[in-house]
Formats: C-alpha cells, sequence, structure tokens
C-alpha cells in the first residue's frame, strides 16, 4: 500500500458504531422537549409561526401534529408537579415562580400532597397548580428509528385528561398484566370558548397494543431517565426545572 492511499484511509471518517464509543455519560445532561400545545398567546402563534391548536417541539418547534389530527404516544413513566404562581392579589397577573414535586408520603417532612390551593405567603397571593407530567416516545419517530424521550404536562383545564391517562398507565394496564407502556395513545384536543376568549384542551384516546419492541425501547428510556439528572425544557414557564427526575413522586405499577 502507498503513502499516500494509507493516509487516505486513516484520514475517513469511521462509519461503525461500535467505534464511536465514549466515557460521556449523557444521561446527567440530557435535556428533553416538551410537547406544548399551542394556545392563542403562546409566544410561537403571537409571532405568527404556528397555529392554535398545534402541537409542537418546545425545543425544535418541529410540527407534531395537531387536534384534528392526533399525534400518537407511548407514555413510559409520570411525575407529579405542583407549579407556583404569585401575583400582588386577586385581581393581578400572576406570574409563575417554580416548580416542586408532589410529595405524597405523609411520613416525610416535606410532605406537601395536601396543600391548599389558594394561599398569602409574604403579602401575595400565592396559587399552587398541580401538573402531571408523562415521558413518552412519539410513534413516528419510533418508526423512523429516531425516538427520543418527550414529555406531556397535563395541568388546570387539561388535569381531568392527565388523570385519565394515569389511570390507563398504571390501573387499567396492570388489571391486564400489562406495562405502562404497553398502550399506544393519541394526543387531540378541542377549541373550548368562555367569557375569557378561546383556549385548547387536550385529549388522550388509547388506540391500540404497543408493539413489543416499542415497549422495549420505552423500558431502556425508562431505565435511563429514572436514575439519571435528566433535565425538562420548561421554557415555556419562562425557566428550567432541574429537579432530578428519580428524586419526584410518580406513577407506581
Amino acid at each position: 500500500m502507498s503513502k499516500e492511499v494509507a493516509k487516505k484511509e486513516s484520514m475517513e471518517v469511521s462509519t461503525e458504531v461500535t467505534q464511536w464509543v465514549t466515557d460521556v455519560n449523557v444521561g446527567k445532561d440530557l435535556l428533553l422537549s416538551k410537547v406544548l400545545t399551542m394556545q392563542a398567546m403562546s409566544d410561537l402563534v403571537t409571532a405568527g409561526d404556528a397555529k392554535i391548536g398545534e402541537f409542537r417541539d418546545s425545543i425544535t418547534h418541529e410540527l407534531l401534529g395537531d387536534i384534528t389530527n392526533p399525534t400518537e404516544f407511548i407514555p413510559f413513566h409520570c411525575r407529579k408537579m405542583w407549579d407556583i404562581l404569585e401575583s400582588e392579589g386577586p385581581n393581578a397577573q400572576s406570574k409563575w415562580v417554580k416548580s416542586v414535586p408532589v410529595v405524597e408520603d405523609p411520613t416525610k417532612p416535606d410532605y406537601n400532597d395536601n396543600w391548599e390551593w389558594t394561599v398569602e405567603e409574604n403579602g401575595k397571593l400565592q396559587k399552587r397548580v398541580r401538573r402531571l407530567d408523562f415521558f413518552c416516545l412519539l410513534v413516528s419517530q419510533l418508526k423512523a428509528g429516531t425516538a427520543m424521550p418527550v414529555t406531556l404536562s397535563f395541568r388546570s383545564t387539561s388535569y381531568k385528561s392527565g388523570q385519565i391517562l394515569l389511570n390507563q398507565m398504571y390501573v387499567r394496564n396492570k388489571m391486564l398484566g400489562k406495562s405502562p407502556a404497553a398502550i399506544i395513545m393519541s394526543l387531540s384536543g378541542e377549541k373550548v370558548k368562555n367569557d375569557k376568549g378561546t383556549f385548547i384542551v387536550t385529549k388522550v384516546t388509547p388506540v391500540r397494543a404497543s408493539d413489543k419492541s416499542y415497549e422495549l425501547a420505552a423500558f431502556d428510556w425508562f431505565k435511563l431517565i429514572t436514575k439519571s439528572n435528566v433535565i425538562i425544557d420548561d421554557s415555556d414557564l419562562k425557566e428550567a426545572d432541574t429537579t432530578p427526575v428519580g428524586d419526584q413522586s410518580a406513577g407506581r405499577f
């Protein structure tokens, strides 16, 4: 082999995945997107980059579906949160301050499952809003071999849909001897109007049994996420939530 040929081959980039092994633990800095429901006052909608009723990736802004074209997903883990909002008074605009895990064990010193929804603290009116976050894989990405976990959040008018999903994963599936990721779900919604304007209420519906390969992929991500300091993109709340997933109250199976 000539020196020129040897030099050329040594400069070629290897396409063998097994040769791209490093000691970097991605799990410690894994940033996951949210699937955002576009509301009338969502930043992307007011900027003209999205339409009300669409589902968008919070990081890439990719269009994932809309309320009339449901997005199929496989849920595999849940966490329960309190969103803390403060205002100067009952008629003032509330501002998000932070999010904290729901602690359901009454023997723990930070037990807060029985928190009042509205309290006055330090001269400000504080609202505590319960939120359910679900870690999911999108079926379209599973089919393409590009699936990364995303999160779906349910609170306020959509909280009931989160409860339905929680029951499906940890009650109905368990009764059938199935895992939380055994059923493919669809995310849709409807427009609702009241005296405050038009908004989207999201809905979830069971579709069909998950493929075994999809369920195994979800289990692999479940193991990584529950043991790592995964960060959820909460840019929609104006500040990142860096609470480790493994330390948060979650659905039990």
